[in-house]
């Protein structure tokens, strides 16, 4: 995953990402990713030069991880390629279809990010920003949404 990669790559050489970095592509994929949120929180303390706790516990596990159950924001961070792509370059020459959620080329953001949503849905339901993206989920035909989760399941495995 190009996005990633280059992500990561900084962070090894310097130890800093921006913010939006942080949250567009390392929170998001770890939290559609279903990584364990004190995981993740840990290596964000071991990765970076700027790892104070308060901004820790509110940036990743409050808003990039959602990990506090909406106390710090008002839904889920969670983000397709789609958004990856309208806000970064990244997506350009990555070896993954951004335009794809549930094929082998697929990127792995599309099927985590509807996975997550399935996963979810029972706590997504009450809140209201998220009906819209709800609906489009119940659109969507069963099988494909079967794949799909088949999908990230065999990324865990």
């Amino acid at each position: 995953m190009n996005c990633l990669r280059q992500v990561l790559t900084q962070v090894e050489g310097s130890g800093y990402a921006h913010h939006i970095q942080r949250l567009m592509i390392l929170s998001n994929f770890g939290l559609i990713a279903g990584i364990s949120p004190q995981e993740l929180e840990n290596w964000f303390h071991s990765a970076f030069i700027d790892a104070y706790d308060w901004v820790m516990q509110t940036n990743v596990l409050g808003m990039g991880l959602f990990a506090d159950g909406g106390v710090l924001a008002s839904k889920p961070y969670a983000a397709s390629a789609n958004y990856i792509n309208k806000m970064s370059d990244y997506c350009g020459g990555c070896k993954f279809d951004r335009q794809v959620r549930s094929g082998d080329n697929a990127c792995p953001f599309n099927f985590f990010y509807w996975d997550f949503l399935a996963r979810h849905r029972d706590k997504l339901e009450s809140i209201g920003r998220m009906s819209f993206i709800l609906a489009n989920l119940d659109k969507m035909p069963p099988q494909e949404l079967a794949t799909i989760r088949q999908k990230a399941a065999d990324w865990h495995s």
